[in-house]
């Protein structure tokens, strides 16, 4: 099974968002089906086969989230982001002040997908494939 190291090494490697679909890529090559990023803290549950899990500590100070939610704003950061145009820390900066409280990448359906505080679903998008597959 895969290990945090591995993890923390692969994504030491993207330098912006629109290296994510890279990302992606390595994690599924280790054997991660999913993961859950926490906007507050920066901690993150990764999920494999047969319910293996390992979460990362916090990595970021506490921020708040926004109660209200502001998708358009969120859809113009997250597009920004994509673009390379801001880097991940400001990105999840962004995410907090949206209203952003985390998201869930689903590796195996390449989606990844965007929550509030409350728990509503606020957007789904489609995660790139590499060409190289």
């Amino acid at each position: 099974m895969f290990t945090l190291e591995q993890i923390q090494s692969a994504h030491a490697r993207i330098k912006n968002g629109s290296e994510y679909p890279k990302y992606v890529q390595e994690l599924k090559a280790l054997g991660v089906l999913s993961y859950t990023y926490f906007v507050a803290d920066g901690h993150t549950e990764f999920w494999g086969a047969g319910n293996y899990k390992i979460a990362s500590p916090a990595s970021l100070a506490i921020r708040p989230i926004s109660e209200v939610v502001n998708a358009l704003g969120f859809q113009a950061q997250l597009i920004a982001n994509q673009k390379g145009q801001t880097t991940f820390p400001e990105f999840c900066d962004d995410c907090a002040k949206t209203g952003i409280s985390q998201w869930v990448a689903d590796l195996s359906a390449l989606t990844c997908a965007y929550f509030s505080l409350d728990g509503a679903l606020i957007l789904v998008e489609k995660i790139p494939a590499l060409h190289s597959q």
